[in-house]
């Protein structure tokens, strides 16, 4: 389950949308997605490597540190020779299909003006660039030529819809059989006010790893109870 996405207009002057973060693959444009250490930028960046993989896609995953503006292109090379039978990969003709996804793209060994030569080498080989980065890389992005094309978004905390939606999940998992049963809706609604005990009264911050430690805790809780859990015990994990 993937998180929202807050676009910013290519003027990055204010919000413009909201729209699930799966849901770029079925847009053209390059991204540079900004969050924080567990808005899960990562788990995003390899769900979207999967989900064009599947579509007949060429997807390239890096990670930011490995990136060098001196060698970009062995660095791809080295990554592309990992991730495929060089063969297949090279098959393709067209960048059409080529995607470049990176991760902490924020943590890249170069200067400021190597970033930029570094996304421009990668527009001449990708017909797609994803990058995911820490939410101060906002002020560089900022800078980021016009031509370049680069969406801004922002990874959104989950919203009680989706909180909702995680619960229903957690619950469906090993369970078909009590689809649909008031048992099924109760343990739905039991673990949807376990979660929002923390997340809207302890203002504890709706984030993946947050949650999903929240649906543990609630398994050894009492039913239609919740034993308290401090945000502290919750970052431990």
């Amino acid at each position: 389950m993937s998180p929202d996405l807050r676009i910013i207009n290519e003027k990055f002057e204010k919000a413009a949308k909201t729209i699930p973060g799966i849901s770029i693959t079925d847009h053209e444009s390059h991204y540079i997605i900004l969050g924080d250490e567990q808005s899960g930028k990562t788990t995003l960046a390899k769900r979207l490597f999967l989900e064009f993989l599947s579509g007949g896609y060429k997807p390239v995953f890096m990670e930011g540190g490995s990136l060098r503006g001196a060698n970009f292109s062995n660095t791809v090379n080295k990554s592309i020779k990992k991730q495929y039978v060089e063969s297949s990969y090279e098959s393709v003709n067209s960048s059409s299909k080529k995607i470049l996804i990176v991760d902490d793209f924020c943590k890249c060994k170069s200067s400021k003006s190597d970033l930029f030569k570094i996304l421009e080498s990668a527009r001449d080989s990708f017909s797609r660039i994803i990058l995911f980065a820490e939410e101060a890389f906002e002020f560089i992005a900022r800078e980021i030529p016009s031509d370049q094309n680069f969406c801004l978004s922002r990874i959104l905390q989950f919203s009680n819809e989706r909180r909702a939606e995680l619960a229903e999940r957690w619950i469906s998992i090993g369970s078909e059989e009590l689809s649909d049963s008031e048992q099924y809706y109760n343990d739905i609604d039991r673990l949807r006010r376990h979660i929002n005990q923390f997340v809207v009264k302890n203002s504890v911050p709706s984030r993946p790893v947050i949650l999903v430690s929240l649906l543990q805790s609630a398994e050894t809780a009492a039913p239609m109870r919740s034993e308290p859990v401090s945000y502290t015990h919750l970052r431990a994990h």
